[in-house]
């Protein structure tokens, strides 16, 4: 039979008021190595910002009235400028079927909080905006469109996904992808139960991420990366790892 609209009152949108250690990882990159997520810009938005530009990085908790009087809170996982450009990123480990509307939420509030009036005239200012997939399925779109209808008028934009298991290590490097790294252990993901069993598997993840080490140890003597990003690189990578392994001993260790 045909498909079953989706609408937003159906839908129990979750309150994103808690953390994941994903997202946790995500937004520390972000507030202490923000100058990484420049190349995530221009990969995922064909845009050719310098390393150079300013990044400020904005306020990331929202709150929306509802209709019995309460407050709902909202925690975007990234709100940033740089230079004049500003970008809103959202970070999702497992489609859920509601990341549009979170989107949309969240997207709504940044318009808000940066409006202005002019006269008789509101103007709101959509942010450039994106998800980061850290899972993908068969399902799991190339890119997302937000479509507004007003009266007498439509107006969309689109929000460009970016699935951090198509990238291999060599194209995260080359690319200078690096605010992907603690996220690539995703791409492993499937294959924990074997590699907890088989130490010949085991062995080929632990030279990956000696290869990982040796490249960020040759980027921070290259003094292409300093070391404090160096360090938040790779405690950012423990963080991620130890929880998604944290049923397989071996694998976390």
């Amino acid at each position: 039979g045909p498909k079953k609209k989706k609408t937003y009152m159906n839908l129990q949108i979750k309150k994103n008021n808690t953390s994941t250690p994903y997202d946790d990882a995500h937004r520390t990159m972000l507030n202490d190595c923000p100058w990484l997520i420049i190349p995530v810009v221009n990969e995922m938005f064909q845009k050719k910002h310098s390393d150079k530009e300013k990044i400020t990085v904005l306020n990331n908790e929202f709150f929306l009235n509802k209709q019995d009087g309460e407050q709902a809170e909202r925690i975007t996982d990234t709100n940033f400028m740089i230079g004049s450009d500003r970008y809103h990123l959202e970070c999702q480990s497992t489609p859920d079927g509601t990341i549009m509307y979170r989107v949309f939420e969240y997207d709504s509030q940044i318009a808000l909080q940066s409006s202005e009036i002019l006269e008789d005239k509101l103007i709101v200012k959509f942010p450039n905006t994106a998800v980061l997939y850290l899972r993908h399925n068969k399902r799991t779109p190339e890119k997302m469109t937000m479509e507004i209808r007003v009266p007498g008028a439509t107006c969309s934009y689109p929000v460009p996904i970016l699935k951090v298991q198509n990238y291999t290590i060599e194209e995260i490097f080359a690319k200078d992808l690096l605010f992907l790294i603690p996220f690539h252990i995703f791409l492993y993901e499937k294959d924990f139960k074997e590699y907890e069993s088989n130490e010949n598997r085991l062995e080929e993840l632990i030279c990956l991420y000696e290869e990982i080490m040796d490249r960020l140890n040759s980027y921070a003597i290259e003094q292409r990366i300093d070391e404090y990003t160096k360090r938040t690189i790779i405690d950012m990578s423990k963080k991620v790892l130890e929880h998604l392994a944290m049923k397989y001993s071996n694998v976390k260790k």
